[in-house]
């Protein structure tokens, strides 16, 4: 929960005063010091993660403090005295979904956020960079005199970007970085930012492209001029009063009188929410939801608010109405290797209004590179972000334990789908998938006896949702599990294919697990050679897809398609064109992306 404490405790208020007061003095003197650029501590964002500091001074490329020392201890979110230089790694609160940097400096972190990509600038100090469109910094500062500021970023960029300013919420104006270098940073300026006495909030927001961003600096450059312009009440960015309305009028959040008719008026197309005026536009029916533009949606549009909890019945899947269900959708790269697109629920909502995706698989590889072993808590937390994402968005998720060598690590697996059990397992979005891929394994005597163990503690918190169960040599083997299937009433059985390797032997062997009356479910494929058609071996054979396709969509089987990822592979669908919150044309779309796009679509 965030709390809201402007002063802190009494016994810090005495303290503060003096410094504002102080600095404030020095400022109308005309005095240049480095100490009313001191950070101020603020608890505007309370967390429990917030201690006290050392000195956080930082001698960053390029800026213009006086200080020779550098401490760069983990910042823990304070405020600062304007005039000031501040450091971008300083932020009080971020957004930042780009987490992807996993060599930090230990002096290179922010502890309100220690999975934003804080790095070494390249002529020291540190820097926030990977930066995404929309991605946000909040930063606190102290106004101790109404004045016009002049705002000089020092940034950045190889492609382009576009930084806007917001204040306590509204956007005063923006800055164009040029396509140069993303080590060769230099001074861009903002000016005439207008800010009254007192605190506020300062949001950096990334609107276009992406920077590297080291510091900005802001100067008191002269008086803060009134400036009502339309706005007949309330005050202006001054702090100085642009009038009172009459008894009987009120003033909107634009500023301007207005009567008890003319609030009315306001709502507009609005049909529920709050007009300008604060009055309400309508409330909506039943399970409805009151968007942020006052319209009321219905949440039964989503995947799972159709079709609901997931039963199995023979070889089918069913809904939550008895009807039978295939579920279509799309799987991350290995998140060991990719994060942002994976973690981006905004390209996940996109893929849903407008590819029809009606399920993400989540790929947690467990070895390899960095995999989920090397740092599990944080692994965790990327795979619950994902998961949260797909809640959010009515969307099915197949949490997948993506390896290849799942018997080594069976007490991982219990404990890592235990954890998720525990907190999701009365979602019915959640699907689990407890072993990517066994290698030449024996059915009975090796691969059921893990999958029963790792089920078992899965269902000691969740008795219904899903399970996909792995099947011998890289899931193409259903076959095998024919005379001895897991004893429970909500297991599908892994099929995997890559169009150019397998043919319709894969697919008989698939087949004999569906006339047994088994569910086959198809959580990983590709139009490619098996090894995802690498540079050294690429092609995507569009023929066999088809049947593969038309074999699946005859009998139900649900699937993923890999990967949501830019990689050099042809089973990697996206451009690096392709925006993270998604959008995507069609130069956004290579490889097999286009039969993937067909597919989803079919029938819709």
């Amino acid at each position: 929960m965030i709390t809201l404490n402007l002063w802190g405790n009494e016994g810090e208020v005495m303290q503060r005063m003096m410094i504002v007061v102080a600095c404030g003095l020095l400022v109308l003197l005309g005095s240049l010091i480095t100490g009313c650029g001191e950070k101020l501590e603020k608890s505007l964002y309370e967390q429990d993660t917030i201690t006290g500091t050392g000195d956080e001074t930082d001698s960053d490329s390029g800026n213009d403090s006086d200080s020779d020392s550098q401490t760069d201890e983990p910042y823990v979110g304070e405020g600062v005295v304007l005039p000031a230089l501040i450091e971008a790694e300083h932020f009080v609160a971020a957004n930042e979904f780009n987490q992807d940097w996993d060599e930090q400096d230990d002096s290179c972190t922010n502890a309100l956020s220690p999975g934003t990509d804080i790095l070494e600038a390249p002529e020291g100090g540190c820097l926030i960079g990977y930066t995404q469109p929309g991605e946000w910094f909040e930063y606190i500062v102290y106004v101790p005199e109404a004045a016009s500021y002049d705002v000089d970023f020092f940034v950045g960029s190889g492609v382009g970007a576009i930084l806007s300013v917001s204040v306590d919420g509204v956007e005063r104006d923006t800055v164009t970085v040029l396509e140069t270098d993303w080590d060769n940073l230099e001074e861009l300026t903002m000016e005439g930012l207008l800010l009254s006495q007192g605190e506020h909030i300062l949001r950096v927001t990334m609107k276009a492209g992406a920077a590297n961003f080291d510091w900005f600096r802001m100067d008191n450059v002269g008086e803060c001029i009134s400036a009502c312009g339309p706005r007949n009440c309330g005050e202006d960015e001054c702090g100085n009063a642009c009038g009172t309305c009459n008894d009987d009028d009120i003033c909107s959040e634009e500023q301007i009188c207005l009567d008890d008719a003319a609030c009315a008026a306001t709502c507009g197309d609005k049909v529920c929410g709050l007009n300008v005026c604060g009055d309400s536009c309508g409330t909506c029916d039943n399970d409805d939801i009151c968007t942020p533009t006052g319209y009321c949606w219905h949440p039964q549009g989503t995947p799972v608010a159709l079709h609901g909890q997931i039963s199995v019945s023979g070889n089918k899947l069913l809904d939550k109405n008895g009807e039978v269900l295939q579920l279509k959708g799309v799987s991350t790269q290995w998140l060991n290797w990719e994060q942002k697109y994976s973690t981006s629920t905004a390209a996940l909502q996109w893929m849903r209004d407008n590819w029809a995706l009606e399920l993400l698989r989540v790929a947690n590889g467990v070895e390899n590179d960095n995999g989920y072993l090397v740092d599990p808590v944080e692994r965790m937390a990327m795979v619950k972000q994902i998961i949260e994402g797909a809640i959010e968005s009515g969307v099915y998720v197949i949490v997948d334990w993506h390896t290849h060598e799942g018997l080594d690590h069976i007490e991982e697996a219990k404990a890592f789908f235990t954890e998720i059990a525990q907190a999701y397992g009365d979602e019915p979005n959640i699907i689990y998938e407890v072993f990517n891929e066994p290698l030449q394994l024996d059915w009975s005597l090796e691969l059921a006896p893990y999958h029963e163990e790792v089920i078992a503690a899965i269902r000691a918190y969740d008795e219904n949702n899903l399970i996909i169960v792995g099947t011998p040599r890289w899931d193409q083997r259903p076959d095998e599990v024919v005379d001895a299937p897991i004893d429970d009433p909500a297991i599908a059985y892994a099929l995997h294919f890559y169009a150019c390797s397998h043919d319709a032997d894969i697919r008989d062997n698939g087949q004999e697990a569906l006339d047994a009356n088994l569910p086959v479910f198809v959580s990983e494929w590709g139009a490619t050679h098996a090894d995802g058609g690498t540079a050294s071996n690429p092609g995507v054979c569009e023929e066999s897809a088809r049947e593969w396709h038309s074999w699946m969509q005859a009998n139900d089987i649900s699937w993923a398609a890999w990967k949501m990822s830019t990689d050099g592979d042809d089973s990697a669908f996206l451009s690096s064109s392709a925006s993270v919150n998604g959008g995507w044309g069609e130069d956004d779309i290579k490889g097999h992306g286009y039969l993937i796009h067909e597919f989803l679509m079919d029938e819709q």
